[in-house]
């Protein structure tokens, strides 16, 4: 099983339940290659073949649950979970090995057959993040607060995005009167001239379909957004958006035509591409405070942090 399988697997949403039906077939599968090796097979390798099968596919089952584990809090830094896959033996642990890293092992025993699988698992703060996409940035500039290009705040073909609870911002959306049910393009100083609503309660805007920005407006808060975000400028007439936009599905994308001034000051997270448009590269400069506010949305806050896979080997 290779890591950008493993990828495209666990950038849905469905992935924690994905991985429990995973180890289930799994099983299965190993029930009918078992039967169909006996037949065809003969000699003592064939039982050391069935079992050599069935101790790396349960592995590679458990390794998935282990991620989608330790993504909802299920299983942190410490922990340890022992299971029964069939006639194998699983054990997994995950270890820190740094502050912003946890390996996740898996071990899978049938006879005395053993298959070792190591998931890197990288913890991130969500107030230290610019831009998290599980696609591809292109002619875009990451910017810290000071206004300097700094890529480390930039994390692109990430194997999933952090998980939100877009219920709870979608009901909040609607409290404040900023759900819409289809694509929208708000006008200048939407909902308000600030990010936060009330004290430390974001403005936070839903809209079902796409969301356009046009020349010289400027919108603030949190910005769910089903469909795609297009945010347009001309030289001396910017648009931009004071806050943070999310888009959970991969078939988003955020485009900005911009002339090199910040058209998203805040932070944006996106199941699709980021691409810059016009004659110099858009710009997304991080606000920290913007960022945090919007990580207290976080569907696990029992989970270490906002945690990707990055690694994965045997």
């Amino acid at each position: 099983m290779s890591y950008r399988r493993l990828c495209n697997a666990l950038r849905r949403e469905e992935g924690f339940w994905s991985s429990l039906v995973l180890i289930f077939l799994v099983t299965l599968s190993l029930m009918g290659l078992g039967a169909y090796v006996l037949i065809r097979g003969e000699g003592v390798n064939t039982g050391r073949q069935i079992q050599s099968f069935q101790s790396e596919y349960s592995a590679t089952g458990a390794a998935y649950y282990g991620i989608a584990r330790m993504k909802t809090g299920g299983l942190t830094a410490g922990g340890s979970e022992a299971l029964t896959i069939g006639s194998a033996s699983v054990s997994l642990s995950a270890v820190s090995v740094s502050a912003s890293t946890v390996h996740l092992t898996v071990t899978s025993t049938v006879d005395d057959i053993d298959t070792e699988i190591t998931v890197e698992m990288q913890i991130v703060n969500l107030a230290d993040v610019a831009v998290w996409t599980t696609g591809n940035v292109t002619d875009v500039r990451v910017l810290d607060e000071s206004g300097t290009q700094d890529d480390n705040m930039l994390i692109s073909d990430a194997d999933s995005l952090p998980a939100m609870d877009t219920a709870a911002l979608s009901a909040l959306a609607t409290t404040q009167g900023n759900y819409h049910g289809s694509s929208y393009t708000p006008p200048n100083g939407y909902p308000s001239t600030s990010f936060f609503n009330s004290g430390s309660t974001p403005n936070v805007t839903y809209v079902d379909g796409d969301l356009t920005i046009e020349n010289g407006r400027t919108v603030y808060g949190i910005f769910v957004v089903t469909g795609s975000v297009t945010v347009k400028s001309k030289w001396g007439s910017i648009g931009r958006i004071e806050g943070i936009v999310y888009l959970p599905n991969e078939s988003s994308t955020v485009t900005m035509s911009m002339e090199g001034m910040t058209s998203i000051r805040g932070g944006v997270l996106s199941g699709g591409h980021i691409d810059g448009t016009g004659w110099l590269d858009g710009t997304i400069q991080h606000n920290s405070t913007y960022m945090q506010s919007f990580a207290s949305f976080r569907s696990y806050p029992s989970a270490d942090g906002a945690i990707r896979a990055v690694g994965w080997s045997y």
